[in-house]
């Protein structure tokens, strides 16, 4: 008795196969709407931080969780996919329609190969930029924005809200409200620039 090729949602799907294809361009379209909302966060993010000259975006890709990252062409390079700079991460929208997925996170991130160029460590970075966290944030915007309990290898965790609320951003009208709510979480980050740049060795931010 030979093997059944398709299973049994599969054998559905096939059945309603012209549903499917519906469906299924009507979802390319969502994600093209989404990712053109995260093409207007690199225009205004580049507008008003002109020196954070290098970007990455991957918000729809599959084999992402969905990334948005900002740095500087004179940093050390991380890798294709990774450069060190200021990061929103589990932002694709399978990842926030699925409760099991990691919730959003905004993180300061240097990759190991940048390391490798820098004559620092991860724990050397990371206490630098809490001390100057006190300064370069309010109290309530110390207590607001920046986590202690990140964790994981990034240098610097802030708060970010629930999967439900940004998905309701994107929804709400134009996506107006989720494109000033991404920007606003990188003009937080980039007060970290200047020290950014003297960590990660840019020639005019010596001295």
């Amino acid at each position: 008795m030979s093997n059944q090729l398709l299973d049994e949602a599969e054998l559905l799907l096939l059945k309603q196969w012209g549903e499917a294809r519906l469906l299924e361009q009507s979802m390319e379209r969502v994600r093209q709407k989404y990712a053109a909302l995260f093409e207007q966060v690199v225009a205004a993010v580049t507008e008003a931080h002109p020196d954070l000259d290098s970007h990455k975006v991957f918000v729809t890709q599959f084999w992402s969780k969905g990334s948005v990252g900002f740095g500087r062409k004179a940093w050390p390079d991380g890798d294709t996919y990774n450069l060190p700079g200021f990061w929103l991460h589990n932002l694709r929208l399978e990842v926030l329609a699925d409760e099991d997925e990691p919730a959003p996170a905004a993180t300061v991130w240097i990759p190991p190969k940048a390391f490798k160029k820098i004559a620092t460590d991860a724990a050397g970075v990371r206490q630098q930029l809490l001390v100057a966290a006190a300064d370069l944030l309010t109290k309530d915007e110390y207590e607001r924005h920046l986590r202690q309990d990140g964790g994981g290898r990034a240098l610097l965790h802030f708060a970010m809200p629930p999967k439900r609320e940004v998905l309701n951003l994107f929804k709400a009208g134009d996506g107006e409200g989720l494109v000033e709510w991404a920007v606003g979480q990188f003009d937080v980050m980039a007060r970290f620039l200047p020290l950014m740049d003297r960590i990660l060795g840019d020639p005019s931010a010596r001295g």
